[in-house]
């Protein structure tokens, strides 16, 4: 059985290691993804 409140989480905007980098999407990050998925 679930423990879900119904409180919401705040989000996680950015998590930060020595190796990765997470952020939220940006618009200008599309043409890196687009040349990324280009077969």
């Amino acid at each position: 059985m679930s423990r879900y409140t119904g409180e919401s989480m705040e989000p996680i905007l950015k998590l930060d290691s020595a190796r990765l980098l997470m952020r939220q999407w940006r618009d200008d990050d599309l043409p890196a993804f687009a040349a990324m998925c280009r077969d």
